[in-house]
């Protein structure tokens, strides 16, 4: 879970789960990140308005505005 703005991420192994702390709503999004169940740590961090995203041995950028 990590938050950037006003909204908090979690993310699954196909969705992204988005809590707009303003308006006091959830939106489920398709990832463009794709997590393996085998995953076994997933870490994130926002910063500068992306999350980056670690888990096993990978990295991403994710973009939030564009869900890329």
């Amino acid at each position: 879970m990590v938050a950037v703005e006003d909204k908090i991420y979690t993310f699954s192994t196909t969705n992204i789960y988005i809590y707009d702390t303003s308006l006091n709503t959830w939106k489920t999004l398709t990832s463009s990140v794709s997590i393996p169940n085998s995953a076994s740590r997933v870490s994130a961090i926002g910063h500068d308005g992306y999350i980056y995203i670690l888990f096993d041995s990978s990295f991403y950028k994710y973009n939030p505005v564009d869900n890329s």
